[in-house]
């Protein structure tokens, strides 16, 4: 997600117009949103993906954009 404050850095607009922004973002996706529902059984897995962290500190860094998919199964 993105907080209003990140969007007017970005934007270069007013913290007011970055937060209707946000607002009306947020409206059109919870109505896209529910026609993609998924189903009782879902299957999440998560990644990370970015630059090689060779010679450096070992772990999961957040200068790596997270990737998460999700499936809907069916009981059959």
């Amino acid at each position: 997600g993105c907080s209003a404050l990140q969007l007017m850095r970005k934007l270069k607009v007013t913290y007011k117009t970055a937060w209707f922004i946000l607002h009306r973002l947020r409206i059109a996706m919870s109505h896209r949103e529910s026609r993609y529902m998924l189903d009782t059984f879902v299957e999440l897995d998560d990644t990370y993906l970015g630059t090689s962290t060779h010679g450096k500190k070992r772990g999961r860094g957040t200068e790596k954009a997270k990737i998460m998919v999700a499936v809907s199964k069916s009981r059959e």
